[in-house]
Order: C-alpha cells, then structure tokens, then sequence
C-alpha cells in the first residue's frame, strides 16, 4: 500500500449497532407491524445499513430485528427475484412440482440428466459445438460502441516481430454469458442424435436445445433460468468477515448508508 494511503472503505472493519432491545418476528404482519422501528433505527446508526444489501436477515439481527426460521426464509424467498418474476418461479415450482411429484431441481445437472433422458426419454442431441441464445444485456450497444472505437492493430516494428512471430491486437474480451440469460422465445437449432450415449450430467445450458421437443422440458429450463438469476446473500461466515474487514465487497465501495421504508409501497397504477 503507497505511503500515505488509508485502507479502501470496502475494507475497513465496520462498527455494528449498539444498544439495542430485540424484536422477535414471527409472522409477516409483526414485520410490517416492525418497519417504523426498524426504519428508525437504521435511519439513527446508517453506517452499518449497508449490510442490508449483502444479507438484510443478518443485518436486521445487529439492528435487534430477530426473525424466526420461517420469516428468514420467507424474507430471502421474496428478496431474491422482483414481483413479477418471483411470481412466475412460485407459479412454475407449483405446477412442476404437483407433476413430477417432487421439486424440480433445473440447476442440479444430475437431477437434470434424468428428467430429460430417462423420465422424459428423450434422445441426447449433438450439442458439443453449439451454444444457446441469450437474451441481449442492457449495456450490450455500449460494449459494441467501445468494440467500435478502438484503434486498428498496428505493427510498430514488422521486422522483428516477423522474425519472431508475434502478433498482437487491441479488444475487449467476451463477457460469459450467465444461464439466468438464456433466450427462451429464441428457437433452439434442429440438432443431429449424438454418437455418444446419454449424459450423465447436463447443464442447464444443455438442456436449452431440448425446450422446444417437450413443454415439460421447456418449463423445467424456464425454472432453471430463473433460479440462476436469483440475487445471492451471503453467508453467516462471509457477512462476519465483510463486518471485520477481512472480506471486501463493491457495494461498501460505491455504497455509504441506506433506509428503510417506515411503510410498504401502495399499489401502482
């Protein structure tokens, strides 16, 4: 670290709040019954609001918010996709569910071998070479635009470079496509039958070519695409370690202190 410079603010211990008497929460109306006291106390010591972001569960236990083991479940359920897509996952767990007579398990690549090959029977594709559609990113025309921009490779001494035979050039590497973007309006390719036999293992991404020969199948990937989309919180472990300093993360970076609504959002038109 240069002389002179403090530790980053993504790393520096953070100080819990203090003095505070528990509330236990049991039910969602003792939570809504809860919001102007919690909103309080986190308005009167922000400086630790930002763990909200990273685990809002744990975060409310230091503000001396405690929820029982189905409201945290209920809290991180809800948390983890907006309205209208945590809609769609509970209506597509639901159905999947009352039809295989189990949950549905898209982001298990053993679970998912099974259901396409042996409970759904369908023949393994030739899929080695090819990869799905991915729904476009909202920065998509800006990386294009910097692709764009950037200067033509030059060779600034063409003579030792051919007699070492190195060449070189300017761009942006390709992002990794997430599987919680898969395209499921875009038409999967007719693909020959494998050679190989059935896999044992297969990727939600995989299972993306067979959506469109089973409308199971296609729910079943739909789910996974969700599930895989899903915000992640951290762990008992890490959220310690981000408190302490020992684990950094961006949001304490970019991110000073939060709040929280004293009331839940009315309805909107």
């Amino acid at each position: 670290m240069p002389s002179g410079q403090g530790p980053r603010r993504s790393t520096m211990p953070l100080q819990p709040p203090h003095g505070l008497k528990g509330l236990h929460i049991a039910s969602h109306e003792q939570l809504m019954r809860a919001l102007p006291v919690a909103a309080a106390r986190v308005a009167k010591q922000p400086g630790f609001s930002v763990m909200l972001l990273l685990n809002p569960v744990l975060a409310l236990s230091h503000y001396g918010v405690t929820l029982s083991p189905a409201m945290r479940h209920h809290v991180l359920h809800m948390l983890r996709h907006p309205p209208a897509l945590r809609a769609r996952r509970d209506t597509l767990e639901a159905s999947l569910r009352k039809t295989l007579g189990e949950p549905a398990k898209p982001l298990n690549p053993a679970w998912l071998a099974r259901f396409v090959f042996v409970r759904q029977k369908l023949i393994a594709l030739a899929t080695e070479s090819q990869k799905p559609s991915y729904r476009p990113r909202a920065n998509a025309a800006m990386v294009a635009a910097l692709q764009a921009s950037l200067p033509a490779p030059t060779n600034r001494y063409p003579e030792l470079r051919h007699r070492i035979g190195v060449t070189s050039h300017l761009g942006l590497a390709p992002l990794r496509e997430p599987p919680g973007r898969l395209d499921m309006a875009a038409p999967a390719p007719s693909l020959p039958p494998s050679a190989a036999a059935s896999p044992a293992m297969l990727s939600i991404e995989q299972a993306w070519f067979y959506k469109d020969l089973d409308p199971l199948v296609a729910a079943v990937v739909e789910l996974g695409t969700i599930q895989a989309s899903a915000r992640r919180f951290l762990t008992p472990d890490a959220f310690r370690k981000t408190i302490t300093g020992e684990k950094s993360t961006a949001f304490r970076g970019w991110i000073s202190d939060l709040r929280i609504h004293d009331r839940p959002a009315g309805p909107r038109a």
